[in-house]
């Protein structure tokens, strides 16, 4: 998936490193204890994002359909 669809899906971009060295990753908090993060931009391969679940990094997402389809179920049944 591309960063412009990351983005649209409310992904927000995390900056990191130092003098130099600078990378940037992307973040989605749903609630508290599950929310979604990238890979590094220093990691991409073929230009394509890799989501994962945060701290569980079995559950790869790559294609933005399913990913999208998840976060519109997990958004929808928030208790808010």
């Amino acid at each position: 998936m591309s960063e412009e669809e990351l983005i649209k899906l409310g992904f927000d971009k995390q900056v990191e490193g130092g003098t130099g060295c600078t990378y940037y990753y992307y973040t989605l908090y749903i609630t508290s204890g599950l929310s979604f993060i990238t890979q590094a931009n220093d990691e991409i391969e073929n230009g394509e994002w890799v989501v994962e679940i945060f701290e569980s990094s079995e559950i790869k997402f790559k294609d933005i359909k399913s990913l999208t389809e998840l976060i519109n179920i997990l958004n929808q049944n928030k208790d808010e």
